[in-house]
């Protein structure tokens, strides 16, 4: 699966990329009867952004980071047990580019992918995706809840709107929770991503350097993402 292509066309941009795709529910509508029928879980073995190796200024753009996060959690409300995102080199897309002789670096999908592991995932532990109500539900608003083995609740939220703030009022019970952001300076942005304000380094290594205590509202400037717990 690839949500955008080819990248020869205008109409693949950065706004398309974050709108809701209505050909992946159908995917995976499909892919949950195969589930059905054959007591065989599924993975998405290909995808990425834009196929044809990616498209300059969408794939290897923070937007990029938005959307690898939240695809990953649609994949796991769809089912999936699994997603391997096509890269190498230096092609738009990858997550990791670079060579043994240059030396490789991060690019934002893999903010993207180091926010879903913080998310659902911390310290490798079991996880299971619950139920979220919203009163409201605010154009271009994500929200995932994950119960993890220890019994911990994360609250993921994302938003992928490029122009409007979005205030979330949660659950009381995550006020005084560590919260942890996911933000750049733009949606375009091919550096300055950060994760809880420090970045990823060439290595991978990470460490974040500010970790916010939740208040009862959630601001989430536009472009940015968050978890709490």
């Amino acid at each position: 699966y690839y949500a955008e292509g080819p990248p020869t066309d205008p109409a693949m941009d950065i706004t398309r990329l974050l709108r809701p795709d209505p050909k992946l529910d159908r995917e995976f509508a499909a892919l949950q009867q195969v589930t059905k029928e054959t007591g065989l879980p599924f993975r998405l073995a290909e995808t990425n952004s834009c196929y044809g190796g990616g498209k300059a200024g969408v794939s290897d753009t923070y937007a990029s980071a938005l959307w690898g996060a939240d695809y990953m959690f649609r994949i796991a409300q769809a089912g999936g047990i699994g997603v391997n995102f096509h890269g190498g080199g230096s092609g738009w897309y990858t997550p990791i580019a670079g060579a043994r002789a240059k030396g490789f670096g991060v690019r934002p999908l893999y903010y993207g992918m180091r926010f879903f592991r913080e998310a659902a995932l911390a310290n490798g532990s079991a996880s299971e995706l619950l139920e979220t109500n919203l009163s409201t539900a605010p154009d271009g608003l994500r929200v995932y809840a994950v119960q993890h083995s220890d019994g911990r609740v994360t609250l993921t939220a994302l938003n992928l709107s490029l122009d409007h703030p979005i205030d979330l009022a949660h659950d009381h019970k995550f006020d005084g929770k560590p919260l942890l952001r996911l933000a750049a300076p733009n949606a375009s942005a091919k550096n300055g991503e950060t994760l809880g304000s420090a970045p990823i380094g060439a290595n991978g290594e990470w460490h974040a350097t500010a970790r916010e205590a939740a208040s009862p509202s959630l601001p989430l400037p536009p472009a940015t993402a968050a978890v709490i717990g």
